[in-house]
């Protein structure tokens, strides 16, 4: 089973465990690769790797030099620059490890994340003030606790920050994920079921 499959395969588990199956009223429940919401995010995220991880690159700050990696993360730190027509938002974010999966079902949070992921990341993007103010109506603040995921060029700078050079950032509210259901790592670990 390749890699897809086998997330696949670890989703439906995970939900088939929690016995999300009862009382669906006649709804399925199951899993799907996950889907991006743009065309622009489509084509990021069929150019990414998705096997090199924030360690990799502290380790060995060229293993993506020329790559574009996808990585999620929840957002700790939100600090803006002030530019007159536009504004510079820099994410301080925690990564998490993801299925690559979203799930269906009696559940209304389709994606899940684990608790652990690999340390903390920076990335940066410019904002006009019209899309700065819409985003943050839509998630009801600066973000602080919402999923994002990164694309982009990882580097290591001179004081040993690790950031992401991003080319496009995809945010999820709070509200669409939870790191309550499973623990688990890099592909080929364990996976534990936790709850909910």
């Amino acid at each position: 089973m390749n890699g897809i499959g086998m997330r696949i395969f670890i989703a439906l588990a995970l939900w088939l465990a929690l016995g999300i199956t009862a009382g669906c009223g006649g709804g399925s429940v199951g899993a799907q690769l996950y889907r991006p919401n743009s065309e622009a995010e489509k084509s990021q995220l069929a150019g990414a790797v998705r096997t090199i991880y924030p360690d990799d690159v502290r380790a060995v700050p060229d293993t993506a030099a020329d790559r574009t990696v996808a990585w999620p993360g929840v957002i700790s730190d939100v600090r803006f620059a002030d530019y007159g027509d536009f504004l510079e938002t820099t994410l301080s974010i925690e990564h998490h490890y993801f299925l690559w999966v979203e799930n269906w079902g009696k559940t209304d949070i389709p994606y899940t994340v684990s608790p652990r992921g690999e340390g903390m990341f920076e990335t940066s993007w410019r904002l006009t003030r019209t899309a700065h103010e819409r985003r943050i109506e839509r998630f009801g603040g600066e973000g602080v606790g919402n999923l994002v995921i990164v694309y982009g060029r990882p580097f290591v700078t001179e004081d040993d920050r690790l950031v992401v050079d991003a080319s496009y950032i995809r945010e999820i509210a709070r509200s669409e994920y939870t790191t309550s259901v499973a623990d688990f790592g890099r592909e080929g670990e364990p996976v534990k079921v936790t709850g909910d």
